[in-house]
């Protein structure tokens, strides 16, 4: 018995994530500050 799987996994597959300009903006600043990481700043903003 074979089953159609690509139902299910086309369900499963995220949606791509829009933000405002204004919103970049600050991350952008964010990650130019001095002594801090990327990382951190993707971290603290669910990136």
């Amino acid at each position: 018995m074979t089953t159609n799987n690509q139902t299910s996994i086309a369900s499963l597959a995220k949606k791509r994530r829009t933000y405002s300009a204004e919103f970049k903006q600050q991350i952008v600043q964010a990650c130019k500050a001095p002594d801090v990481s990327i990382a951190s700043v993707a971290l603290q903003h669910g990136l």
